[in-house]
């Protein structure tokens, strides 16, 4: 047999390199299926985020928010969070590569796992508009709106901003991001108002598909 010619070093060398070997193809096999995973189901990995930070703080939260715009268009928040100062519009995007540019540009420049390199829509802009017309129905302040725009967690955000209102965000950042925006040195919401107004938000949605 071949271990009569091995020493005992060289024997453990070899198991251990086709444990480091097995390992590698399980690992090489296993990221590719999980990023598959979470594209085909990313609305709910990004709920189970936001519906977390909701149940810790004891936040109101409406899911799949859906309103009409204007004659003949109708806008969709996947996350309505009302927290103790600020209310958050949150959309969730998956992205298949990294996003750069300026917050508010018309476009982002998007570089794709392969290299490629293209524009895409801002999503940023979608929200900015979400929150307008949310806030002209409602009678809202928008001051106290806040935008976000959720991406995957391997998506690499260069987005340059100066804003304190409009964020791009990976989702294992988020909740660091809404405590840092709930510490700002203002007072909460009238607990009572903001509770009429998640019941009015709620009655809103035209889908009806609330948690």
């Amino acid at each position: 047999m071949i271990y009569n010619y091995l020493s005992t070093p060289q024997i453990i060398y070899i198991v251990a390199l086709v444990v480091v070997v097995v390992i590698a193809i399980l690992l090489i096999l296993l990221f590719p299926i999980r990023r598959y995973q979470i594209k085909k189901q990313f609305v709910n990995y990004y709920y189970k985020r936001v519906y977390k930070i909701a149940k810790y703080n004891d936040y109101y939260l409406i899911n799949n928010f859906s309103f009409k715009v204007d004659d003949y268009s109708t806008g969709k928040i996947e996350h309505i969070l009302f927290a103790d100062k600020y209310v958050y519009l949150i959309n969730d995007v998956f992205y298949q590569g990294d996003i750069a540019g300026k917050i508010f540009d018309k476009s982002l420049i998007f570089m794709s796992k392969k290299g490629e390199k293209h524009y895409i829509d801002n999503p940023v802009l979608q929200n900015q508009l979400l929150l307008t017309r949310l806030s002209m129905i409602t009678n809202l302040d928008p001051s106290i709106m806040i935008g976000i725009t959720l991406v995957n967690d391997d998506c690499q955000s260069e987005i340059v901003s100066e804003s304190k209102q409009f964020y791009v965000i990976s989702r294992n950042k988020l909740s660091y991001l809404i405590k840092a925006i709930e510490s700002r040195p203002i007072g909460n919401l009238n607990a009572k108002s903001l509770e009429k107004l998640v019941q009015s938000i709620n009655k809103m949605n035209k889908k009806g598909n609330n948690k």
